[in-house]
């Protein structure tokens, strides 16, 4: 629980640093270099993780959905703030969470299970 930190060093989002606050649910973003913070959003469920994807862009917020007992996934612009639901659920609490290099892929663990799903 509690923040997660994330840092662009390429692609788009190159220099943008994004902290996810679980408690109120906040995805800020800053600047890398002034600290000044650049954006920021609120989610909707229960946001717990994030992880950047370079290639696209975009932070990846995983989030759990109670009632179906799975993770959800949504990409967020950091230059926008936009936030696209992506279709690719997990069976799996994802506290484990990654992005291919090549953006095509999330890497999904919890415990001693793992999944690769499309970032889409």
């Amino acid at each position: 629980g509690g923040w997660h930190v994330v840092a662009f060093d390429s692609g788009p989002a190159s220099g943008t640093v994004a902290m996810l606050s679980t408690a109120d649910k906040l995805l800020s973003f800053f600047n890398a270099s002034t600290l000044s913070m650049t954006k920021q959003v609120t989610l909707t469920g229960v946001p717990f993780r994030i992880a950047a994807d370079p290639t696209n862009g975009n932070v990846i917020v995983a989030s759990a959905d109670l009632a179906n007992v799975r993770t959800t996934f949504a990409a967020v612009n950091p230059a926008t703030g936009v936030v696209t639901s992506l279709t690719t659920t997990s069976d799996l609490l994802a506290v484990g969470f990654q992005v291919s290099p090549d953006g095509k892929s999330l890497y999904v663990c919890q415990r001693t299970q793992c999944e690769v799903l499309a970032n889409q």
